[in-house]
């Protein structure tokens, strides 16, 4: 089993899906603080709410891949400037980035002795390079989108280096992907959930019906 973090999708020990982001992240290092090693964090994309806290994730292991798509680098580069968000704002600084390039793929990570696949797919609008994954654990398809989309919405397109046009076309694109993903995996749409980077999951069956810029 494995620990799905949403904020930044991680495999990080034998727990269920859960919400996370920076603060989450610092009060169960206070209260649990279990030593494991977090080998790959998955990152949607840069904006400081979801990259912030970072280095507080890397438990124990010397080296920390941190995969984001190439598009983002401008954003990740300038996470300075938002860190009056947040106290204790860094990135950690012996990390190594797996920079994912063109329109969408596949890769593997490892989870214990085994490998994990993980699927990608760009989805930019909300930012140039923000990438939602999706990967199958006993028979249910897990999709993280970020701040892509939402359980009734999408993510904002009138902040800087954001694109409405992009939006439109990666809500088409995504349709499409994930309806091929669950096809080539036998899995039901009532057994794929979403994890949006904000508020509750939502199961895809239920956000075809909820969410008015899907069709």
């Amino acid at each position: 089993m494995i620990k799905i973090v949403k904020k930044f999708t991680a495999v990080v020990g034998t727990f269920s899906p859960i919400e996370v982001n920076y603060y989450t992240v610092k009060k169960f290092l206070q209260i649990d603080a279990p030593v494991v090693e977090v080998p790959n964090i998955l990152l949607t994309h840069a904006h400081f709410d979801h990259i912030a806290g970072l280095d507080k994730v890397n438990f124990s292991n010397e080296t920390l891949f941190i995969t984001i798509h190439k598009q983002e680098l401008p954003i990740l580069k300038e996470y300075n400037l938002y860190s009056f968000f947040v106290e204790e704002f860094s990135l950690y600084e012996k990390a190594e980035y797996n920079l994912l390039n063109g329109e969408e793929g596949e890769f593997k990570i490892k989870v214990n002795s085994s490998s994990l696949a993980i699927y990608w797919l760009l989805t930019p609008g909300h930012t140039p390079g923000s990438v939602t994954y999706a990967l199958t654990i006993n028979g249910i398809l897990h999709v993280f989108t970020g701040d892509f989309l939402f359980a009734e919405s999408i993510g904002r397109c009138d902040l800087p280096m954001s694109n409405p046009e992009a939006m439109k076309s990666s809500l088409s694109r995504f349709s499409g992907w994930i309806k091929h993903l669950m096809k080539i995996h036998c899995i039901s749409p009532q057994n794929t959930i979403i994890y949006p980077g904000h508020g509750a999951r939502v199961r895809l069956s239920t956000l075809f019906k909820i969410n008015p810029f899907l069709t």
